[in-house]
């Protein structure tokens, strides 16, 4: 990769370029991996063209899954990522610069795309309140787009909205958002339909779910100490409906 980073400027350019977008997209993101990669690609202003390229609507579904994931790779716990995110946010504006990304959670013949952008939505929540709050208030993606996204056929597109639903869940105004778009029927359909989690493994200390039930992160970024397995649908279901003010069905 370091052989490879000359190559950056070039790549980051031909991001504006139809027909080169998603291998541009999917070398960068390989290269971004890398500090230094990832250092230069920001430094390149590849944030602000893979947030143009998705504007522009233009990419293929597997070119678009490569853009997402370059915004992840550039921005996901990388503060001067997140910093170029915010500054194409406020010359541009909240809905021009994150409506497309958005967007993405409406793509229901592409559930790895859905899943993709889950992930990178997750992550600039993570880093900014007023990014979850901007989105639970100002978007349908919470009043239309999780609920539907619940009910999707794919398990793993099924669970990563749940994930997403724990990360917005105490944000004001998400129960009214939530229930407008039938989301609360949806988590107690799945109450009725999934089977009960297994015990804790021995020795339990919290572990993956300890941040869900106390507040903290989102399942899929908590990692505590002790046994721990992965959450079940069913334990998602439950917490989010627990949190909106009421407690879930046994």
């Amino acid at each position: 990769r370091t052989l490879l980073l000359p190559a950056v400027p070039q790549l980051v350019a031909d991001l504006e370029q139809a027909g080169l977008v998603g291998c541009s997209a999917a070398a960068l993101c390989n290269l971004g991996c890398h500090s230094d990669g990832k250092i230069r690609a920001v430094e390149g202003d590849a944030v602000r063209q893979a947030l143009a390229a998705l504007c522009r609507g233009l990419a293929t579904a597997e070119a678009t899954e490569d853009l997402v994931a370059l915004l992840g790779v550039l921005t996901g716990g990388y503060e001067p990522g997140i910093r170029a995110l915010f500054a194409e946010a406020d010359a541009t504006g909240e809905a021009e610069t994150f409506g497309p990304l958005v967007a993405l959670l409406g793509h229901v013949h592409a559930p790895p795309l859905q899943c993709i952008a889950i992930d990178v939505l997750g992550g600039i929540c993570a880093a900014s309140p007023h990014f979850k709050a901007w989105l639970v208030k100002e978007t349908l993606a919470v009043s239309q787009d999780l609920p539907n996204v619940l009910r999707s056929p794919a398990p793993p597109v099924r669970f990563a909205a749940l994930e997403f639903a724990c990360l917005l869940v105490e944000v004001d105004g998400f129960r009214e958002a939530f229930q407008k778009g039938g989301g609360e029927a949806v988590l107690r359909a799945m109450l009725e339909s999934e089977p009960p989690a297994p015990p804790r493994p021995t020795g339990f200390q919290g572990g993956l779910m300890a941040a869900a039930f106390s507040g903290g992160a989102t399942p899929a970024l908590a990692r505590g100490g002790g046994a721990r397995r992965d959450p079940m649908p069913r334990e998602l279901a439950e917490v989010v409906l627990g949190r909106m003010g009421g407690p879930a069905p046994a």
